[in-house]
């Protein structure tokens, strides 16, 4: 499944095509730590996309997945649970030694 050109199984979009499609250089940005935060009711994007990401990904590389959360809402509903998970993440990211494990992380609000 393209990740660009539809948006939840519409009809594809004119603002996008499947030429930069980031399924197909998500392993390129490896060895960069990678962080994905996605919700599971996200009417907009759906989280198999983030999962197909994730699982196309170089390490490290952390999945955050969002229980409940909708487009959007990692740093406003889910705030108090993100906060700190990407607070860690960058200070591991811009250690100069990262110590990031992959990993799927779940929270709920």
């Amino acid at each position: 499944m393209p990740l660009v050109g539809s948006v939840a199984g519409s009809a594809p979009s004119l603002l996008a095509s499947e030429e930069y499609d980031p399924v197909d250089y998500i392993a390129r940005l490896a060895p960069i730590p990678l962080m994905l935060l996605h919700g599971t009711a996200d009417p907009v994007i759906p989280i198999a996309h983030s999962r197909l990401l994730y699982a196309r990904a170089g390490s490290p590389k952390e999945l955050v997945v969002l229980e409940g959360g909708g487009h959007i809402e990692a740093f406003s509903r889910f705030l108090p649970q993100t906060r700190p998970i990407v607070l860690r993440f960058l200070q591991e990211a811009l250690s100069g030694k990262p110590a990031i494990q992959d990993g799927i992380i779940t929270v709920s609000p």
